[in-house]
């Protein structure tokens, strides 16, 4: 979505106009960014969500800088390479319960915005949930989407 002063691409137009919500209110692009991952775990939860991890690569035009943050969710404690060998494993599955970690996107948008927002993290939530009033309705792809996600569980 294309505003004034503002650009939001992601792949669900919900996603891009809750992002570009939080621009007309003022925010920075780490704000809309946030926004934009929240909503996109509403309306697309298997590319982002509150069950997953976050990572940005975020440049800062005001001291030149760029900045990276990974919020990847931590492994539980018995997650050790003794473990995976135990159950016949030489490495950590891509799926399955023996994949699991700590999901690290809540914390990783708290910290991105507490270091590069404007807003809080309840202020950026607000637009994901205005948005969300009406209800959602279906996207034209969430058939194919879930016939994927069908074939890969299976």
């Amino acid at each position: 979505m294309l505003a004034r002063h503002g650009i939001v691409a992601t792949s669900q137009p919900l996603a891009a106009q809750a992002g570009l919500q939080v621009l007309k209110q003022g925010g920075n692009s780490a704000d809309a960014a946030v926004a934009t991952a929240a909503m996109l775990g509403l309306v697309e939860p298997e590319s982002a969500g509150i069950g997953g991890d976050m990572e940005a690569i975020y440049y800062s035009a005001k001291n030149h800088r760029l900045y990276g943050l990974n919020a990847a969710g931590w492994a539980p404690a018995s997650a050790t390479p003794q473990f995976y060998r135990h159950k016949g494993m030489k490495s950590v599955p891509p799926y399955g319960v023996f994949s699991v970690t700590v999901p690290g996107a809540v914390d990783g948008w708290n910290r991105f915005l507490r270091r590069f927002g404007r807003m809080s993290l309840a202020r950026g939530a607000a637009a994901v949930h205005r948005n969300c009033q009406p209800g959602l309705r279906p996207h034209r792809e969430d058939p194919r989407r879930l016939g994927k996600l069908r074939q890969l569980l299976r």
